[in-house]
C-alpha cells in the first residue's frame, strides 16, 4: 500500500479514503481475506498499537532503507550463519568474525575510508523517492498522483 510515505499528517485520512473507494471495494468482494488485512491494517498501525510516526517513512532521511535497523543486522547475521540454530562452536565463531569485520571497518573509518557504496538499484530507488517527494512538496502532483506512483515505484524493487 506504500502508505508510510505519506506525510503523517494525512496518513489516517488517505487510508480511509482507500478503503471506501470503489476500486477497494471491487477488490473486498473479489478478495474477502483483504477485508481482514485492511482491518488489521487498520486497528495496529492506523489507529493502534503502533503509533503512525513509529513506522511511517515520509520525513526519514534514505540513509536507512529500513525502518527497523535491527531487522537489516538480523537478515546480515541470517546470510551469514545460513544455518537457523547454529551448534555453540558455529555461532561463536561467526560472532568472532563479524566481531573482527566491525573492528576493521572502524580502523578503516578512523583511517579516514569511505564507508561502502550503496548498489546502483537502490541509489536510484532512493533518488526516484526524493523526486516524487519534492513534486508532492512543490505542489507538482496532488497526493492522488504521489501516492500513486509510490506504490507503482515500491513494486518495482
Amino acid at each position: 500500500m506504500s502508505i508510510g510515505f505519506l506525510p503523517t499528517a494525512i496518513v489516517r485520512n488517505n487510508f480511509a479514503l482507500l478503503r471506501t473507494e470503489n476500486r477497494t471495494r471491487r477488490l473486498f468482494r473479489r478478495y474477502p481475506g483483504l477485508v481482514e488485512f485492511f482491518n488489521y491494517v487498520f486497528n495496529n498501525y492506523i489507529n493502534g498499537n503502533f503509533p503512525v510516526t513509529l513506522w511511517n517513512v515520509y520525513d526519514r532521511a534514505m540513509d536507512c532503507r529500513t525502518n527497523n535497523n535491527a531487522e537489516g543486522f538480523h537478515r546480515a547475521w541470517n546470510n551469514r550463519v545460513q544455518v537457523r540454530h547454529p551448534n555453540l562452536w558455529i555461532f561463536i565463531r561467526h560472532l568472532k568474525d563479524l566481531q573482527a569485520q566491525t573492528n576493521q571497518g572502524i580502523r578503516s573509518m578512523d583511517n579516514g575510508g569511505q564507508p561502502t557504496r550503496r548498489r546502483r538499484r537502490w541509489q536510484r530507488l532512493e533518488n526516484q523517492l526524493q523526486r516524487l517527494k519534492t513534486d508532492y512538496i512543490n505542489g507538482v502532483r496532488d497526493v492522488q498522483r504521489y501516492w500513486n506512483a509510490v506504490s507503482y515505484l515500491v513494486t518495482t524493487f
